[in-house]
């Protein structure tokens, strides 16, 4: 049994290679996906989750009372009724979803829950509990520790601002000083390259003149070496010019002797 080859059934359905679409008006390449390589914006949770059953606990165990460590029955005033559970709650995950959403550089806030209840109207169903029941019956409840302020967020960013900016400022003295640094070493040693370069120079010229030099001289002498020799031939071109001029004239004497 033969393999699936997916090019010949492409090839038999009507395809005709790569760049061609199998049908009139379709695509020839394939759709570029382009892929989210940042992490800021909606869909990365860089934040701490809200721990949502934390708020809860954290908020039943504030608000439960204590009983009397006494056995008295003095009666005891209530106290000051505070926000349910519910509320507190719902308030503490909206102020969490406020920062995160400050720090996520979102456009729009999301709006914090509502309470179910208010102060006055909790006040209002307390006091009116209290006078229907006798004080010893309800436990007068603990008093509610105040819940932790939260983080400034203007402030940390401030002193994030300020702790960059003074890195900075020290990054830039050192950098401003190893420039000088590097500016002075590079001068010497340009102004070292360049002390050597005329050296250079200099005995290239001294070398060129010497050449030069020694070129005259053997010029001179090759000079008065023809000048000698050609003084040379000269004089003994002289001579054979007297001697001839001597041979010519014992001829003439010879001639008149013998026609006389």
């Amino acid at each position: 049994m033969s393999s699936f080859n997916p090019h010949d059934h492409l090839v038999k359905q009507g395809w005709k290679g790569k760049g061609t679409a199998l049908k009139h008006g379709h695509a020839t390449r394939p759709i570029p996906v382009v892929m989210k390589k940042n992490l800021g914006g909606i869909g990365k949770d860089r934040d701490e989750a809200i721990p949502f059953w934390d708020h809860i606990f954290a908020s039943t165990a504030a608000s439960i009372a204590s009983g009397g460590s006494s056995g008295t029955s003095t009666p005891t005033t209530p106290a000051k009724p505070t926000m349910t559970i519910q509320a507190r709650s719902g308030r503490e995950i909206a102020r969490r979803k406020l920062y995160s959403g400050f720090f996520r550089s979102t456009t729009g806030t999301p709006k914090p829950f509502e309470e179910s209840e208010t102060p006055s109207s909790s006040g209002s169903s307390g006091s009116g509990s209290g006078s229907s029941t006798p004080a010893e019956s309800t436990p007068a409840p603990a008093p509610t520790p105040t819940p932790a302020p939260a983080h400034d967020v203007t402030g940390i960013r401030k002193a994030k601002e300020k702790s960059k900016s003074k890195s900075k400022d020290r990054s830039k003295d050192t950098g401003d000083k190893g420039d000088k640094a590097e500016r002075r070493a590079a001068k010497a040693a340009k102004a070292e390259a360049k002390a050597a370069k005329a050296l250079l120079k200099a005995e290239k010229e001294a070398r060129r003149a010497a050449r030069l030099a020694k070129r005259e001289t053997k010029a001179e002498k090759k000079a008065g070496k023809e000048a000698k020799a050609e003084a040379k031939a000269d004089k003994k071109r002289s001579k054979e010019d007297k001697k001839s001029q001597k041979e010519a004239k014992e001829d003439t004497t010879t001639k008149d002797e013998e026609s006389a």
